[in-house]
This record gives structure tokens, sequence and C-alpha cells, in this order.
């Protein structure tokens, strides 16, 4: 900015941009809404906006303005938004929980969702699972994601009777510059109803054995 006049002014700088952005001045990394400019004198200011996080991705004019006593000048700029893509990791009922049979394969649906303003591309998935487990996802890679993307797991428990807890945690990593993301699943771990009645017919054979003796 510039005081082309031969009178020293006191400007005070003002805005017009679309709803959703706050734009202010700095200078010297100090905010100001006004700032002293003596005759002849040019001084190098910086114009921040910032979008709000629900500004969809385009172009967005923004309007400066240098207001000094009877002086004004004006400068029409625009701001790109490429925007940003947010993934998460949840379930389609939201419960982060689920059953498993021992020793039995289980499916288990995981959505992953996308609530940025920009497509998350190229998503990639991995799993940690405990020591004797196995998890095998139907796809490991969605291409593109805008809202939500349903996938499928096969989880294999670990061979150990009873009614256990297990933890899962499963990952989603954009291939952009969005961070990953992670939601931890609770498994329980069942017994077959089959083995139960294989339980049960040998105690029957047992009871006509010791009957028959």
């Amino acid at each position: 900015m510039k005081n082309e006049g031969d009178t020293d002014l006191s400007v005070n700088l003002l805005t017009e941009a679309p709803q959703g952005f706050q734009v202010g001045f700095k200078l010297g990394g100090q905010d100001l809404t006004s700032v002293p400019v003596a005759a002849s004198e040019s001084k190098m200011l910086t114009v921040e906006a910032e979008p709000f996080p629900d500004v969809a991705a385009g172009s967005y004019p923004i309007t400066v303005q240098a207001q000094g006593g009877q002086a004004q000048a004006s400068l029409k700029l625009v701001a790109q938004v490429t925007g940003q893509a947010k993934v998460s990791v949840t379930a389609p009922d939201g419960r982060l929980s689920g059953q498993a049979y021992v020793g039995a394969v289980s499916p288990i649906k995981v959505i992953i969702a996308n609530t940025g303003t920009e497509s998350a591309r190229n998503i990639a998935l991995s799993a940690t699972q405990p020591s004797g487990w196995a998890v095998q996802f139907d796809r490991r890679r969605s291409p593109k994601c805008q809202r939500a993307n349903r996938f499928k797991l096969r989880l294999i428990s670990s061979r150990r009777p009873g009614d256990c807890r297990r933890l899962q945690r499963h990952r989603a990593r954009p291939a952009e510059d969005s961070p990953s993301q992670s939601a931890d699943f609770r498994i329980t771990v069942l017994t077959s109803t089959l083995w139960g009645m294989v339980g049960v017919g040998l105690i029957a054979v047992a009871c006509l054995w010791l009957a028959w003796q």
C-alpha cells in the first residue's frame, strides 16, 4: 500500500468477503485494522483469509479496501479453497462392538465416513489384532470416498474357549495429507453352538455307558 499524496494519512483497512471467511490484515506479524502511512510512503501488508471448516472447495472473491481521509483504494483478490478430507472409522449402528465364535470366520461391517469438504482418495485399510487372530478385508483400498463407504471384514478368532473380550483396531489412511483415523472394536468371543451340541452328545454317551455298566 502506497500513499501517493503529500499528506500523512491514517488508513483504515476493510474487507468484503463471502460468508464463511474470516479475513484480516497483518504488518510485521501484528494484526491491525488501521495503519499510519506518511506522504510518499509504502508499506507491505499481508492479507490472511481463513475459511470455516464447512466451506466447500472453490474460488471465492475477496475485496480489500484502504480508506484515509478523502483518499481510498481497493483491490480484488481471489481465495482458492482446495478442501480437505476428514475420514472416520465406525460401524453401521455406531456400536464399536461385535461377536465372534471360537475358531470360526465371523463377518463384521465397517464404515469409512468422510465428513470433510473434499473427497478422500485411495484410502488404505489396516487392522491391528491380538496374537493368534486374523483379519481379512473384502477390499483393502477405496479409490474414492465422498460421504461413506462400506467394507466387510472376516474375523478369525483365537482358538480359546469361553466368553472373553479381545481388542481390534481398524485404521483408515487417505493418500492425501489428512491424518489417518482409527477406531477400537471390542469383540466378544463365544463358544460355537455346534461345539455345545457335541458336548451334550458326549455327556449323553457317557451317561449311557455308565448306565450300561
